[in-house]
């Protein structure tokens, strides 16, 4: 399966994608194709990782949306994750199913700062939603969350490393949800079906079936010292 990736972002989240899937013994199943707009983090995980970055200097909104999705649809791209701080235009996510990863549980918190607008906000639960892409902001209709409670006087520094976490995941999950054929998106990414029925757990719903992935999942989070799924 063919993964466009719009990042312009430090690239810490993809390089652990790309990580697992190649310890899970699945990285052969997935080719990523990068487009960046600047020089950042992305683009060096990248070349360390031996990844072909493309790099699109444009500051219209509209008009990279239009390159990226000319050199996506050039590759045969099935799907697009985001990485990234800008808003994408219906050149993109019209024709290729495109997703994002937003840090809390849609609809609250949306825009810039989520975690600390959480924290601001004495939230009880905490979490991260996919979501497709339209032309709201983190207003496309929700894939899949990963909650969990925080725990009192839980530190700004700790709930970013939980993000951290969910955001691996729900990267994951989404990969593996379109290979597998889980979920159809309609036409303009208006929506999605459901092609069968998909497992849950109380931290995560739908959550990821892959035994290798999951098991990656836990040593990493062993690593950083968090707990998303038990």
């Amino acid at each position: 399966m063919k993964v466009g990736i719009l990042g312009s972002a430090g690239g810490s989240v993809f390089a652990e994608v790309v990580g697992i899937l190649k310890a899970a013994s699945l990285a052969g199943r997935f080719q990523f194709y990068v487009i960046t707009d600047r020089e950042c983090g992305l683009e060096t995980k990248c070349a360390d990782l031996d990844i072909e970055v493309i790099r699109i200097e444009e500051r219209d909104n509209a008009l990279f949306s239009e390159k990226a999705g000319e050199h996506f649809h050039s590759i045969g791209i099935d799907m697009v994750l985001l990485f990234f701080s800008r808003l994408v235009c219906s050149h993109l996510y019209l024709s290729i199913p495109t997703f994002n990863i937003h840090p809390s549980l849609l609809p609250s918190f949306k825009g810039f700062h989520a975690v600390t607008q959480m924290k601001e906000a004495n939230a009880k639960f905490f979490g991260a939603s996919l979501h497709l892409v339209d032309e709201s902001i983190d207003g496309g209709a929700i894939v899949a969350q990963v909650s969990m409670p925080v725990p009192y006087e839980t530190s700004l520094e700790k709930l970013y490393k939980y993000s951290f976490i969910q955001k691996i995941y729900l990267a994951l999950l989404a990969i593996e949800l379109v290979e597998s054929g889980a979920i159809r998106i309609a036409e303009g990414n208006a929506g999605y079906q459901v092609t069968g029925m998909l497992p849950y757990t109380d931290r995560c719903n739908p959550s990821i079936r892959n035994e290798g992935i999951l098991r990656e999942i836990m040593g990493l989070q062993d690593r950083e010292g968090v707990e998303l799924i038990k």
